[in-house]
């Protein structure tokens, strides 16, 4: 294993703190919200460039793949996350409904790096991402007015262009790069740079992304310290149960080791940027609701590295 991949959960950990830090004590709070979308992008780039795209006809036609990975996101998450809302914050509606925004809503981004670092079948799991982000566009709305009695509705165009631009625009961009890799040499071998160079940049990426995104809430997430115990600890019940539910049935369905990984991550990672844009639509007078979105990736991201990491160190030792 390489140092990005052996230190990755430190450094994330530490590109947060950093975050914080900086939004708190410096005027970088007030650029950093401009930062994150391009990193992610850019991150984005590098995964779908490393992707073999023969085999995306392939994993558009795993039907048990996207049934069981629906199943969990759209069926079991939403009862789950309202569980644990009405476990942790009974008395306290605002918090549930972030925690609901953001339990409900998959990742449709860095968990292909986190797929990647782990080794696994990151074109099945970039297969998935379109159903997952027409899903939690279309069901959001309707888990919380289920849920809440509240019908959310959901009008802004703006929201669903800028997350279909930050997934068409990279994946446009690798098509291109490999498609002038197979007429250029000299494409081919800055492309073969690239991939080698792959986990390293794709950590540099994630770690701008998350620096920049603690550093734009920061002083929202210190006048709010108190509640951080309390999501870190729903947090960790949250990746826990469905961490250990998904391989289960990975097992029992007969899954590929790198198709578990991806079915692990697509059901873990969640789409906190998105959920967080639009809370902050529709909830403006719900800071709090608001503030769930915001500690959520703080605990997320690391939990995640650390379970990439152990996926793959598992994988090295067999």
């Amino acid at each position: 294993m390489n140092f990005a991949a052996i230190y990755q959960p430190l450094l994330i950990i530490a590109a947060a703190l950093a975050g914080i830090g900086l939004g708190y004590m410096t005027s970088f709070c007030e650029i950093a919200s401009h930062i994150i979308t391009p990193a992610l992008m850019a991150l984005l780039y590098i995964v779908f460039l490393s992707a073999d795209g023969s085999e995306l006809r392939a994993a558009f036609q795993n039907v048990r793949f996207t049934l069981t990975a629906t199943a969990v996101n759209f069926l079991w998450t939403p009862v789950f996350s309202y569980g644990l809302g009405l476990l942790f914050f009974r008395e306290n509606i605002d918090m549930q409904l972030g925690l609901m925004m953001l339990l409900v809503t998959p990742c449709t981004d860095w968990y292909l790096v986190f797929t990647a670092q782990a080794r696994g079948n990151t074109v099945l799991g970039a297969s998935i991402l379109p159903l997952n982000l027409a899903l939690q566009i279309l069901l959001l709305p309707v888990d919380l007015a289920l849920f809440y009695g509240d019908a959310i509705r959901i009008t802004d165009a703006e929201v669903v262009r800028s997350a279909l631009v930050v997934l068409l625009l990279p994946l446009g961009l690798a098509a291109c790069s490999n498609a002038l890799g197979r007429i250029s040499p000299l494409m081919a071998r800055s492309i073969a740079h690239l991939r080698t160079w792959g986990d390293a940049l794709q950590l540099g990426f994630l770690m701008t992304a998350v620096l920049a995104m603690f550093a734009s809430e920061s002083t929202v997430l210190f006048a709010h310290s108190k509640l951080f115990a309390d999501m870190l600890l729903v947090m960790l019940i949250f990746f826990s149960v469905n961490y250990l539910l998904v391989r289960q049935l990975g097992v029992r369905l007969g899954f590929r080791r790198a198709d578990l990984t991806a079915l692990s991550f697509t059901t873990l990672a969640r789409n906190s940027p998105l959920a967080l844009a639009i809370a902050a639509a529709a909830f403006p007078d719900r800071p709090l609701t608001i503030l769930a979105l915001i500690i959520g990736p703080l605990i997320e991201l690391p939990v995640l590295a650390l379970i990439a990491q152990r996926i793959r160190k598992t994988q090295t030792h067999e």
